[in-house]
């Protein structure tokens, strides 16, 4: 375990420990900048194994020329998604990740961002930052494209000049929306058991994307070698995150997520399924599929279904 190499050995050590592991991945021209940015992470510690390390050096070079990069991690509840997710964050962008990046709503997310994007000059260096979308499920799903959620969505497909790494935190990949899974991952963890993951990068990733909508599950897909490796990972939390104040702001994140939802339902007027299958004698089902195909404007909220007031009176006139 990456503890275990840490105990009694200089910074410099697991250096030359790493680099024993990893070095022949990198050219020669990288291996001075690949020292530099590992010693400057001297202050994070020692995470993860030296796979997700090169992995990490390799997206903040994407980033450092100016693109973004997607993750997601998935996994069962419990086995350290939000941890590993952290790390990561850390590791990429040491000075570009605080507690106020980690996301639980759209909102929150859309407020950083245009923040950002107000401060941007393409004649000036833009400092990059490690986002992160927890409990990504709501946020994402295809099942709850809300006017906020596909206006999310759409900057994800814009972004880049921004220097954002992002990270979702999901218990299903297929969860989330299709057009992210296809074209917007680079970087898919699938965390297997506590402290050990699988990552699949390059053409693994549409390949599961495709072929495992069948079974919902990662780890059904078969791969070819070289799109994946397995590894293991710490489960502390990075040094500017305190653990304690990061349970009262997820706290205060989904309660100010659920508020926003709340709203949401009131200001745009919408109107339960149940109630518009009682009025007009069709089964909550058969809405439901309509609103998933996008046929009839709507969302779910909690474990409820709404239609939109322009829907709802466009239902009436077409069944009646």
């Amino acid at each position: 375990m990456p503890k275990k190499l840490e105990e009694g050995k200089t910074w410099e050590e697991i250096y030359e420990h790493i680099y024993s592991q990893i070095g022949y991945s990198l050219k020669k021209s990288e291996e001075r900048t690949f020292k530099k940015w590992f010693m400057y992470r001297e202050k994070l510690g020692f995470f993860f194994d030296s796979l997700l390390i090169l992995r990490c050096f390799r997206i903040w070079q994407e980033i450092e020329r100016n693109l973004d990069h997607f993750i997601v991690i998935s996994g069962r509840e419990g086995f350290g998604k939000t941890t590993l997710s952290f790390q990561i964050a850390a590791w990429v962008n040491p000075d570009g990740f605080e507690l106020g990046n980690v996301c639980y709503g759209a909102k929150r997310y859309l407020e950083i961002l245009s923040e950002k994007a107000r401060k941007y000059r393409p004649d000036k260096n833009t400092e990059s930052e490690s986002l992160v979308l927890d409990e990504g499920t709501e946020l994402l799903s295809r099942e709850s494209l809300n006017v906020t959620n596909r206006s999310l969505i759409k900057t994800f497909f814009v972004q880049r000049t921004l220097k954002f790494l992002v990270i979702v935190n999901i218990p299903n990949f297929h969860m989330l929306d299709i057009a992210i899974r296809m074209h917007r991952v680079r970087t898919l963890i699938e965390v297997t058991d506590r402290g050990k993951y699988r990552c699949i990068t390059g053409k693994g990733i549409p390949i599961i994307a495709k072929e495992g909508q069948v079974t919902k599950q990662v780890s059904s897909v078969k791969i070819p070698n070289g799109t994946f490796w397995q590894g293991y990972f710490r489960k502390d939390f990075p040094p500017m995150i305190d653990r304690v104040a990061y349970e009262e702001h997820k706290i205060e994140s989904i309660r100010d997520m659920l508020e926003t939802m709340k709203d949401d339902v009131i200001q745009t007027k919408m109107v339960s399924v149940s109630k518009v299958c009682k009025e007009i004698g069709i089964s909550d089902d058969t809405i439901i599929r309509m609103i998933k195909r996008q046929e009839y404007d709507g969302k779910q909220i909690g474990s409820k279904w709404y239609l939109t007031r322009k829907a709802y009176d466009k239902m009436l006139t077409t069944k009646r």
